[in-house]
């Protein structure tokens, strides 16, 4: 990943947006959730200039409580796991709903 490579969490952190989208609609709710919550992190982080949607769509209204969990839990991770985690470099860590 040229933005890992570069060190640009902005980035990075689009493109696990699109990764996250990509893992909703593929079914992998847990997956979508952390890749989601670690992305939003660094997007909402106010050096930004793209609203959440730009980059969320329907991750944006997801209720799941795995979902809502895993978003938890990529939130609190360091953004280069995450990316390492989407990669298939590192497990993707359990997450309870």
């Amino acid at each position: 990943m040229i933005a890992r490579d570069h060190e640009n969490p902005y980035r990075a952190s689009a493109a696990l947006a699109t990764l996250a989208r990509v893992a909703l609609a593929s079914g992998d709710i847990a997956k979508a959730g952390l890749l989601w919550g670690s992305a939003e992190s660094v997007l909402t982080s106010g050096r930004n200039r793209f609203g959440l949607g730009e980059y969320g769509g329907d991750l944006l209204t997801q209720v799941d409580p795995t979902f809502a969990s895993a978003r938890q839990r990529g939130g609190e991770l360091e953004l280069w796991d995450v990316v390492a985690i989407a990669l298939g470099e590192l497990e993707l860590p359990q997450t309870e709903p």
